[in-house]
């Protein structure tokens, strides 16, 4: 079987897959307010089980098992890639914020949270990734003032992988544009430094 690393190559084409499930999903009439994490994570699912990789969904954490991995996909001898997901918003028309919530300093702890999980000292031969979706009504990338995208862009700057924008979907007459930003961390070899400090 070839062996498969979850690389920078891979990544970007499984976010670019997901964007196009995710727009199949705005042609169904959804209901809910937005895209659904879960919704996000079944493409991810789908698209790393294609490529012949094994896929433990809500995968429990070592130290405390009632904490939940939104993915772990493994392709041996490569090491385990944990994956956990993110969706967040912005909203610059007031009209749109029943959809696009606009709560930066919520979102942004949501995210400290999981990365505090993947760098559990218990996952240092593992290979870390963290996916943020983010849903706007502009641009994102001439977002200037946009208190999520300043919250984007001071969180762990070190390690980030890769951005990928240009998605654009229609969700109950809003039209909603979508950028992937992806971090990662390696695994970590014995007597390496942590690699948990957040240099904002």
């Amino acid at each position: 079987m070839e062996q498969l690393s979850v690389d920078e190559e891979m990544v970007r084409d499984a976010v670019r897959r997901a964007a196009e499930e995710l727009a199949h999903v705005c042609g169904m009439q959804p209901r809910e307010r937005i895209f659904q994490e879960a919704q996000l994570q079944c493409a991810l699912y789908q698209y790393f089980r294609r490529r012949g990789m094994s896929v433990h969904v809500e995968a429990g954490y070592a130290g405390n098992q009632l904490q939940k991995c939104d993915l772990v996909v493994h392709s041996p001898p490569c090491p385990e890639t944990w994956i956990e997901l993110k969706i967040a918003s912005h909203s610059r028309n007031a009209n749109n914020r029943q959809v696009l919530h606009n709560k930066p300093a919520e979102f942004r702890n949501r995210w400290q949270r999981d990365v505090n999980r993947l760098l559990d000292p218990g996952l240092n031969n593992a290979c870390k990734i963290f996916i943020l979706l983010g849903l706007f009504d502009f641009d994102p990338n001439n977002g200037q003032g946009c208190a999520l995208l300043n919250r984007v862009n001071t969180f762990y700057p070190q390690n980030r992988l890769l951005e990928d924008a240009g998605h654009q979907w229609l969700w109950q007459d809003i039209n909603v544009s979508g950028k992937f930003w992806v971090w990662q961390w390696r695994p970590v070899g014995p007597g390496q430094a942590s690699q948990a400090t957040n240099h904002e």
